[in-house]
C-alpha cells in the first residue's frame, strides 16, 4: 500500500503525486485502485491532487486479480478433444476457454469410429498425454487418419475372384481404409459347368 507523500512546505492546489504500475505478464493482474486513488478506477496510473485542506500524506491501495489466459482448441475432423480442467466454449470447430494463470489443463481425445489418432499439434506434440500449463495463451489440435483393414479372399477352385487390389488366385488380400467399398467379381474357369451361368458379383464396404 504505497504512500503518496506531499512535499514539505507546499500546500498549493496544483500539488500532485503520481504512482504508475508497470505492465507485463504476471501471475496476477491489476484490477483497481482504492482509498485516495479510488477515482482512478481501472487506469494503471493514479494521480492525486491536493488542495489546502488535505493531509500531508495520502494513501493509495491497489487490488490485483489472478491473471488469465486463453486456451484455444481446434477440433479435428473425425474426433473430439475435451478436458475436465476448463470449460470449452465452441463456435464451429474452434473452442476456447479462459483459464487462470498457472493452471495445468490436461486434454483427452476421442476418435470417431474407424479413425485413429496420429499426433497432437500446436502447444502439444507427439502422441502421448497432452497437458499445457497456462502461463500464456496456448493453442492445441490433433491429426487423425482412417483405420486400415485387410480384405482376404479364400482362393477359389475352378475360377477367379477379382476386384480393387484383388486378383485371386495370386493376390488374395489387400488393405483398405475404413469405409472403402470394394467390388468383387467371381469368374468361373473355361469349360466349368458354371461358365454357362451369370458371373457372380459382390460389393463389400469395410467397416471393421
Amino acid at each position: 500500500m504505497p504512500d503518496l507523500l506531499k512535499a514539505a512546505g507546499t500546500a498549493l492546489p496544483e500539488d500532485a503525486a503520481t504512482a504508475t504500475l508497470a505492465g507485463g505478464t504476471y501471475a496476477y493482474r491489476f484490477a483497481s485502485w482504492g482509498d485516495d486513488c479510488s477515482a482512478s478506477g481501472a487506469s494503471t496510473t493514479c494521480t492525486y491532487v491536493w488542495d489546502t485542506s488535505d493531509p500531508v500524506v495520502a494513501t493509495a491501495s491497489v487490488e490485483f486479480a489472478v491473471d488469465t489466459h486463453v486456451l484455444t482448441v481446434t477440433q479435428p475432423a473425425h474426433a473430439t478433444i475435451s478436458t475436465s480442467d476448463a470449460t470449452l466454449s465452441c463456435t464451429g470447430s474452434v473452442c476456447t476457454a479462459t483459464v487462470d494463470f498457472g493452471t495445468v489443463v490436461t486434454l483427452t481425445i476421442t476418435p470417431d469410429v474407424g479413425y485413429q489418432f496420429v499426433a497432437w499439434t500446436g502447444d502439444c506434440t507427439g502422441s502421448g498425454t497432452c497437458s499445457v500449463t497456462m502461463t500464456e495463451s496456448k493453442t492445441v489440435s490433433a491429426t487423425f487418419v482412417p483405420q486400415s483393414y485387410t480384405l482376404t479372399v479364400t482362393p477359389p477352385t475352378n475360377g477367379t475372384v477379382t476386384g480393387l487390389g484383388i486378383s485371386c488366385p495370386g493376390t488374395c488380400s489387400a488393405s483398405f481404409a475404413y469405409g472403402t467399398s470394394v467390388g468383387l467379381t467371381a469368374t468361373p474357369a473355361a469349360g466349368d459347368w458354371a461358365a454357362i451361368t451369370a458371373l457372380a458379383q459382390a460389393t463389400l464396404t469395410l467397416r471393421g
